[in-house]
């Protein structure tokens, strides 16, 4: 080996010194991995049934712990939950990739109710609280004595802050160390295929390379401590990592709780507007049947009128027969037809507001009706057409009601008076102009 090849490979112990000064990356226990589960299924079956809420009395360290305080309906909702596999892999994991299992992908199984997925906020924030453990030290890697020659400057003790920033920098440490390998290998395998000799110009330009080498490695170092530092002055300050998902969780148990409230109240308007449905359509019916009534004792009224009058200046007390004026058929203005047939209004005279029908009858029992021709009722038909003349009406082009003005009866429909009020009987058939 030339002397030059002795100065470079003098400088790799340097590089390797350098790179293991990152820190090492936390990663997942059986125990943890555990408990990570039953907080996630703790969460799941708390928003998946709205009578658990003596979940909230106490948190799970273990599956066999939570299993253990669960109801009947608990224990039929985790199954769904325990059917879902866990990864295989979970001791190479760090903590970021444990909360993301467990608060987000866990969450999108199809396997899951939709009411439960709302938990998942709450299981990140709790699993956000969780410490991951170290890994232990490998067989081939130098005990602290040996590491270390010289004592290290004491320090004040880290804080909780701190020591979480540590660990989310170290997969980014441990980045940095393994290209930092990969690249000194690399450059000491080329050192021994090539022979170098003095005269070579070629040798400076690996010592160029060599250079580059430790300039990358001493400022991805550097970058990596100024961030931990950035950091740990933040956390220092007293933010609490996971303090946003705390509050957000919060958050999310609002809205449910403001959610099911407003849901109770809608529940409670929509039965008191039904019943007060039912009151205006009862409502319209008496005075169908009141209108319908008044209209018959008028008609009979009159003729005995007419009766008493004929008999007057014909000399005698009775007549044998009805005058023909007895028979003169009368008018009624109804309104809409209901659901069950029946003509929910009725009015000596016109009223466009309500009012759609005229009725003719000459007994009081039968007769037969159209719709009203009048701009005002045929301008509000054509708003709601089949609320209208559905009732009592059959169209036969309702395409064109964009574009009509009137309304035009082309056969009278029929109805009868039965039960005190007007029923159709056979529907009218009407055309838009």
């Amino acid at each position: 080996m030339t002397a030059y090849k002795m100065k470079f490979k003098n400088i790799f112990p340097l590089l390797l010194v350098m790179a293991s000064t990152a820190p090492s990356a936390v990663a997942v226990t059986d125990k943890e991995m555990d408990q990570a589960r039953a907080i996630a299924a703790q969460c799941y079956l708390r928003y998946a049934n709205d009578g658990s809420g003596y979940l909230d009395e106490f948190r799970a360290g273990s599956m066999a712990e939570l299993e253990g305080k669960l109801k009947a309906k608990e224990k039929e909702n985790i199954k769904a939950f325990k059917s879902i596999q866990s990864p295989s892999d979970y001791a190479s994991w760090d903590k970021k990739k444990l909360v993301e299992y467990w608060s987000k992908t866990v969450f999108e199984s199809p396997k899951l109710e939709a009411k439960g997925k709302s938990g998942r906020l709450r299981a990140r924030a709790r699993l956000n609280e969780l410490s991951v453990a170290a890994p232990a030290p490998d067989a081939g890697e130098t005990k602290p004595e040996e590491k270390t020659a010289q004592p290290e400057p004491e320090t004040a003790p880290e804080s909780a802050p701190v020591a979480a920033a540590e660990a989310a920098l170290a997969g980014e440490a441990g980045a940095v160390k393994a290209e930092a390998d990969s690249l000194v290998a690399a450059a000491e395998e080329d050192m021994d295929v090539v022979s170098v000799k003095p005269e070579d110009n070629s040798t400076w330009i690996y010592v160029a390379i060599l250079v580059g080498l430790v300039a990358i490695v001493i400022a991805l170092v550097a970058y990596a401590a100024k961030t931990l530092k950035s950091s740990g002055g933040k956390h220092g300050e007293g933010v609490r990592p996971g303090s946003a998902d705390d509050a957000e969780a919060e958050i999310e148990a609002l809205r449910e709780k403001f959610g099911k409230a407003l849901g109770n109240k809608n529940d409670e308007l929509a039965k008191v507007s039904q019943a007060l449905n039912a009151e205006r359509e009862r409502s319209a019916m008496l005075e169908s049947r009141l209108a319908a009534a008044e209209a018959a004792a008028a008609a009979l009224r009159a003729e005995i009128g007419e009766i008493k009058a004929g008999a007057v200046s014909a000399g005698r007390p009775e007549v044998s027969e009805p005058r023909e004026s007895a028979a003169r058929k009368r008018i009624i203005y109804l309104g809409r037809v209901n659901a069950k047939g029946i003509f929910v209004r009725a009015d000596r005279h016109f009223d466009p507001s309500h009012d759609v029908y005229c009725l003719e009858t000459s007994d009081g029992m039968t007769g037969s009706f159209y719709v009203v021709s009048d701009p005002t009722l045929a301008e509000m038909a054509m708003l709601s057409l089949s609320e209208t003349l559905g009732g009592g009406c059959a169209v036969s082009n309702p395409s064109a009601v964009g574009e009509a003005t009137e309304i035009q009866t082309d056969m009278r429909g029929t109805a009868v008076f039965e039960g005190g009020c007007w029923r159709v009987s056979r529907k009218a058939s009407v055309s838009l102009r």
